[in-house]
Protein backbone atom coordinates (compact mmCIF):
# COMPACT_ATOMS: atom_id res chain seq x y z
CA UNK A 1 0.00 0.00 0.00
CA UNK A 2 1.53 3.39 -0.95
CA UNK A 3 2.29 5.85 1.83
CA UNK A 4 -0.23 8.64 2.17
CA UNK A 5 1.36 12.05 1.96
CA UNK A 6 -0.13 14.73 4.16
CA UNK A 7 0.60 18.41 3.63
CA UNK A 8 2.56 20.06 6.46
CA UNK A 9 0.43 21.87 9.01
CA UNK A 10 -0.05 25.54 8.30
CA UNK A 11 1.25 27.93 10.96
CA UNK A 12 -1.45 29.57 12.99
CA UNK A 13 -1.86 33.32 12.64
CA UNK A 14 -0.66 35.18 15.77
CA UNK A 15 -4.20 35.81 16.98
CA UNK A 16 -4.96 32.07 16.86
CA UNK A 17 -1.90 30.81 18.70
CA UNK A 18 -2.48 28.73 21.80
CA UNK A 19 -2.07 30.20 25.26
CA UNK A 20 1.14 28.18 25.70
CA UNK A 21 2.56 29.51 22.44
CA UNK A 22 1.78 33.09 23.49
CA UNK A 23 3.37 32.58 26.93
CA UNK A 24 6.49 31.00 25.47
CA UNK A 25 6.79 33.78 22.90
CA UNK A 26 6.46 36.45 25.59
CA UNK A 27 9.05 34.76 27.80
CA UNK A 28 11.43 34.41 24.88
CA UNK A 29 11.07 38.10 24.04
CA UNK A 30 11.63 38.99 27.71
CA UNK A 31 14.85 36.94 27.87
CA UNK A 32 16.14 38.39 24.61
CA UNK A 33 15.43 41.93 25.84
CA UNK A 34 17.27 41.21 29.10
CA UNK A 35 20.21 39.85 27.12
CA UNK A 36 20.33 42.99 24.95
CA UNK A 37 20.07 45.25 28.01
CA UNK A 38 22.95 43.46 29.73
CA UNK A 39 25.07 43.51 26.56
CA UNK A 40 24.52 47.28 26.24
CA UNK A 41 25.37 47.93 29.91
CA UNK A 42 28.51 45.81 29.60
CA UNK A 43 29.46 47.60 26.38
CA UNK A 44 29.23 50.95 28.18
CA UNK A 45 31.64 49.55 30.78
CA UNK A 46 33.99 48.30 28.07
CA UNK A 47 33.19 44.64 28.76
CA UNK A 48 32.25 42.00 26.22
CA UNK A 49 31.00 38.54 27.14
CA UNK A 50 31.51 36.78 23.81
CA UNK A 51 29.17 33.88 24.61
CA UNK A 52 26.29 35.98 25.97
CA UNK A 53 23.11 34.55 24.44
CA UNK A 54 19.54 33.55 25.14
CA UNK A 55 19.37 29.79 25.58
CA UNK A 56 16.65 28.85 23.11
CA UNK A 57 16.75 25.13 23.90
CA UNK A 58 15.88 25.59 27.57
CA UNK A 59 12.84 27.62 26.64
CA UNK A 60 11.57 25.21 24.05
CA UNK A 61 11.63 22.37 26.58
CA UNK A 62 10.61 24.19 29.75
CA UNK A 63 8.97 27.44 28.66
CA UNK A 64 11.59 29.29 30.70
CA UNK A 65 14.23 31.03 28.58
CA UNK A 66 17.56 31.50 30.31
CA UNK A 67 20.20 34.07 29.45
CA UNK A 68 23.51 32.24 29.24
CA UNK A 69 26.42 34.45 30.29
CA UNK A 70 28.90 31.96 28.87
CA UNK A 71 32.57 31.78 29.66
CA UNK A 72 35.04 34.63 29.89
CA UNK A 73 38.72 35.17 30.59
CA UNK A 74 39.74 35.85 34.18
CA UNK A 75 40.64 39.48 33.42
CA UNK A 76 37.19 40.10 31.94
CA UNK A 77 35.50 38.56 34.99
CA UNK A 78 37.68 40.67 37.31
CA UNK A 79 36.66 43.81 35.39
CA UNK A 80 33.00 42.76 35.58
CA UNK A 81 33.31 42.23 39.35
CA UNK A 82 34.90 45.68 39.68
CA UNK A 83 32.06 47.35 37.74
CA UNK A 84 29.39 45.52 39.76
CA UNK A 85 31.13 46.40 43.03
CA UNK A 86 31.29 50.10 42.09
CA UNK A 87 27.62 50.05 41.09
CA UNK A 88 26.60 48.43 44.37
CA UNK A 89 28.70 50.89 46.37
CA UNK A 90 27.13 53.81 44.52
CA UNK A 91 23.64 52.40 45.10
CA UNK A 92 24.31 51.95 48.82
CA UNK A 93 25.70 55.50 49.06
CA UNK A 94 22.57 56.86 47.32
CA UNK A 95 20.31 54.96 49.73
CA UNK A 96 22.27 56.21 52.72
CA UNK A 97 22.17 59.82 51.48
CA UNK A 98 18.42 59.56 50.82
CA UNK A 99 17.59 58.21 54.26
CA UNK A 100 19.85 60.53 56.23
Amino acid sequence: MPAVSHPPPRPRPPHRRSLMQRLVSARQAEAMAAEAELAEALRLAGIVLPSLATDQRSGLFTGLFLVDLGGARADVVERLAEVVRRGVEAELADRKAGSG
